[in-house]
């Protein structure tokens, strides 16, 4: 039998892992007496957990050789529950609760009597926990980390008017005969589960997916982590979370398309060097757009400019028997094609050659009634980029038009019909 201690959020001694908070006491900072007295008898709970174990008797019948691998369902007072906060290092997120939809869920009418539901054990899931363990002088301090049912949790305070209550928990133990296991194994432990779950469930928002995979050391995560690192753009405060220095970063909006992998997504459409070199030519402006946080479609937009103009695309475009000189050279090389962005965006916010009105990266964004990216390019800087060829090769007649195959690859990109021929209207109108 273990020599232990189950340490419950009331403990005041400062506790050993840095993402752990206290479920009871973010309810209790939301819901003030004042605002339970007013919710008194409004629901009621039907649960009746008795003929359960209480997490107390569990823990004293425990082997940690025999019953290593298994699972128990117990009942749980809700002062030993602590969760993971992904706002200081974890990959839950207890601060995030909707209590509007907890009301709405109580509030929900049974067999058409006008009875209010409240707190129903027919359809209420049990919570989800493991064990984490501190050992020291041969005594454990035990700690119950919830990794599923925030919501759960506050729907039965609620229908108990903020009185204690005990929770249906199914709980393992991490190894407890491991000492080398730390917070770090723990919250990637948990995390895995947690993530598992939050893709499963709708409720689960972008960045709440990134921080529990990221917790969870998904490689997808991780090695989207790496390259925001590596190119300098935080996102949702996840670089300072995990202590890396970003006052002077861009931010970025959303990490959709990018969260999938190196290997997929935005990174398979456009090619990651191309995504860098967006990001860096929108890097180098920064100062003069006063631009600090970027809309993922910007990144992707310019990424897709670089991926067609700076590549021999005849392969993909022109049938070998068509190929002359019209078609075969490449538009511009990377350096050439920094040079019009620096340019253009000198310009437009000077004595304007290109514009009239200061450009800024982000208005290359798709919107609700536009979600091509490369259309809203064309519209907005074909023009210019063309009269840029131009002048960089000392030409006089245009050579950006719809049969070359720099453009015609851009084109190609375009799957709305209506958009497509606008597009095909712009490139042919450009003087």
């Amino acid at each position: 039998m273990l020599d232990y201690a189950i340490i419950d959020t009331d403990n005041k001694k400062q506790q050993p892992f840095s993402d752990l908070v206290s479920n009871s006491k973010i309810f209790k900072k939301e819901y003030k007496t004042e605002d339970l007295l007013k919710l008194k008898d409004v629901w009621t709970d039907n649960s009746d957990y008795s003929d359960y174990p209480t997490l107390d008797t569990v823990i004293k019948n425990y082997n940690p050789v025999e019953d290593k691998h298994k699972s128990f369902v117990c009942r749980v007072q809700d002062k030993y529950v602590w969760s993971s906060c992904g706002k200081i290092g974890g990959y839950d997120r207890p601060n995030d609760v909707d209590y509007k939809k907890c009301h709405s869920h109580l509030n929900e009418k049974v067999n058409g009597n006008g009875q209010k539901k409240g707190f129903n054990d027919d359809d209420a899931d049990v919570l989800h926990g493991k064990i984490r363990f501190i050992k020291k002088n041969g005594k454990y301090s035990l700690y119950l980390v919830k990794n599923r049912g925030n919501h759960r949790f506050v729907m039965k305070k609620l229908a108990n008017n903020g009185e204690p209550t005990e929770h249906l928990f199914k709980i393992k133990f991490h190894d407890i005969l491991d000492n080398k296991l730390n917070e770090d194994y723990f919250k990637m432990d948990e995390g895995d589960g947690h993530h598992t779950d939050a893709q499963l469930r709708t409720s689960q928002n972008e960045p709440q997916k990134f921080t529990s995979g990221l917790v969870a050391r998904k490689k997808h995560f991780v090695d989207l982590f790496n390259f925001l690192k590596e190119n300098k753009i935080n996102y949702k405060g996840v670089m300072e979370i995990h202590n890396v220095e970003c006052d002077e970063w861009l931010t970025i909006s959303s990490v959709q398309l990018l969260n999938g992998g190196i290997s997929n997504g935005a990174f398979s459409m456009y090619g990651k060097e191309n995504i860098e070199y967006a990001i860096k030519t929108i890097q180098r402006s920064k100062d003069t757009t006063k631009e600090t946080k970027i809309f993922n479609s910007a990144v992707l937009s310019i990424a897709s400019v670089y991926q067609s103009f700076t590549k021999d695309q005849t392969k993909s475009t022109v049938p070998s028997s068509q190929k002359d000189e019209s078609t075969a050279t490449v538009a511009f090389d990377k350096k050439e094609l920094d040079d019009f962005f620096d340019l253009y965006i000198e310009e437009s916010h000077g004595k304007s050659l290109f514009s009239k009105k200061p450009f800024k990266f982000n208005s290359l964004t798709i919107t609700k009634n536009i979600k091509c990216r490369e259309h809203i390019f064309l519209e907005k800087l074909f023009v210019s980029l063309e009269a840029y060829h131009r002048n960089l090769r000392g030409r006089k007649n245009r050579y950006l038009t719809v049969r070359q195959h720099n453009v015609e690859h851009f084109l190609a990109k375009i799957t709305d019909p209506l958009l497509k021929e606008q597009s095909y209207n712009t490139i042919n109108n450009t003087k």
